[in-house]
């Protein structure tokens, strides 16, 4: 009996990830929408699909070499268009899906046509799923075009998209090694609307061992120079505020994910209320209040 094909396709860039990808996996089956899961394995010294359960909706994409995790996104994205999925959904092997993130970002695009990416605010965990703190980001479509000058103001691994704008041509470059969700979200963002829904529907773990925290500050800052430049608009003061900010948020931001690494070590208890922050395009990370733990 030949299986349904679902709507959606969550796509899963994996590189040595067998440490984390079970749990990534395992939050992903919590949810009750169909879908498929996509595991673009780049190159990884043991094959990723030994470490991944025996389901008819896993298919994995595996590179004989390291190619960098652009190519692995954009194999994902090419058999997803070939295939015809109506939404596309990112998700780190490293991260996890809260039960209910399928099902919400599905209704709301289903209700919104004219948007075409949405993503969620993040409950930001250690490597032990340990929760640290809450992460807020704006919502609609206006303030999030604003603060796209300065700094990513969505979360990669939580975003769902339309496949139809994929087949236009929409594609990650493969120059950056990491940053590249920023220039991705800036390329979809000339084609149609964007939005984040205002509910925790991921689990973003900080690593000291991830790849945009393990570049040096000098990398980083050409980089967001880099795409700042490549999606220049002139007429815009909030183009030339963000490159004037960026070496200075990008200096404030490393040193803030160190200093909370020190100190992540240790179990939060269920009960303790941990701060939740948005990120202002001029002060960086801010504080607005605090969340019990769930």
């Amino acid at each position: 009996m030949s299986r349904t094909m679902p709507e959606i396709v969550v796509l899963m860039p994996a590189y040595n990830a067998e440490k984390f990808i079970m749990r990534a996996i395992e939050s992903l089956n919590a949810n009750t929408v169909a879908h498929d899961i996509v595991v673009m394995d780049d190159g990884s010294n043991t094959p990723v699909f030994e470490a991944l359960p025996q389901q008819d909706n896993i298919i994995v994409l595996r590179s004989d070499e390291n190619e960098g995790v652009g190519y692995a996104r954009n194999r994902g994205l090419k058999y997803a268009a070939e295939q015809g999925y109506k939404y596309i959904a990112w998700l780190d092997a490293d991260d996890m899906a809260m039960s209910q993130r399928l099902e919400r970002q599905k209704a709301f695009l289903d209700q919104n046509p004219e948007i075409g990416m949405v993503g969620s605010w993040a409950r930001i965990v250690n490597e032990e799923g340990m929760p640290q703190y809450y992460h807020n980001m704006p919502t609609d479509h206006e303030e999030i075009t604003k603060e796209l000058y300065y700094h990513s103001c969505i979360f990669n691994p939580s975003l769902m998209f339309r496949c139809d704008i994929v087949k236009q041509g929409v594609y990650c470059d493969f120059v950056y090694t990491s940053g590249g969700d920023w220039d991705y979200i800036r390329k979809f963002i000339k084609k149609t609307k964007i939005a984040n829904i205002p509910e925790y529907l991921i689990d973003y773990t900080i690593t000291m061992s991830g790849i945009t925290q393990s570049k040096p500050v000098s990398h980083m800052l050409k980089r967001d120079l880099r795409i700042q430049l490549s999606h220049a608009n002139w007429l815009s003061p909030h183009f030339y505020f963000g490159v004037i900010k960026t070496g200075m948020n990008t200096v404030r931001m490393l040193l803030k994910i160190r200093k909370r690494h020190k100190i992540q070590q240790t179990s939060v208890p269920k009960t303790e209320a941990l701060p939740v922050y948005i990120r202002s395009p001029l002060r960086g990370m801010v504080k607005i209040g605090e969340k019990t733990t769930d």
